[in-house]
């Protein structure tokens, strides 16, 4: 079932455009479940289904559901708009009246992460900060990387652009990772969506 969500999620973005493998969605989040910290993202997760936020242990970066998105992303990509007031990301409609909630669901969290990748293509293909929200360690190499690889045009190195931007800080271990599960999905329960 997860599959034919990312699968979905993917078509409700432009990133076919730009030749990203339409299974990056599905690879994000085989690898976010695989490394998924059981017991603490419960926790936290337990919080938002009772209280609609976190409460104890976590912050604004706290990752959540099973695709691991964190909570200022959601809020962030659920609310933005365009200059003239329209919802950047309609696809996340559904999502505007209890958003941390609703992320916790699957179907959602990939619409999310969607969205996610579609906002970093567009600052990427801007020659924009790709990630201005983004504060970690090496924050210009990273971006520079990632222009690189858009920039080259080239389908395969624009989806390690976008795969990087999901885990920036953990860089090349972090693409390959995603790649594993990439080539895991196309050679088998890809096939079914194509």
């Amino acid at each position: 079932m997860q599959y034919m969500y990312d699968f979905n999620a993917f078509y409700t973005t432009n990133l076919r455009q730009f030749g990203i493998d339409p299974f990056i969605i599905a690879g994000i989040t085989r690898n976010e479940i695989e490394h998924r910290k059981v017991g603490i993202d419960d926790s936290q997760e337990e919080q938002i289904r009772q209280f609609g936020k976190i409460v104890l242990g976590g912050d604004e970066r706290t990752s959540i559901g099973t695709e691991q998105m964190q909570s200022m992303h959601i809020l962030r990509l659920v609310n933005a708009k365009s200059p003239d007031g329209h919802y950047l990301y309609p696809q996340l409609e559904a999502l505007r009246s209890d958003p941390l909630r609703k992320a916790l669901d699957p179907k959602y969290g990939s619409v999310l992460v969607g969205a996610y990748l579609q906002d970093i293509a567009a600052h990427l293909e801007k020659g924009e900060d790709s990630m201005p929200w983004y504060k970690g360690a090496h924050k210009d190499q990273i971006n520079e990387t990632m222009k690189t690889l858009w920039h080259s045009g080239d389908p395969s190195k624009r989806t390690d652009a976008l795969i990087r931007s999901y885990n920036p800080g953990a860089g090349q271990i972090h693409v390959d990772n995603v790649r594993r599960h990439l080539k895991f999905i196309e050679e088998g329960p890809g096939k079914l969506f194509l």
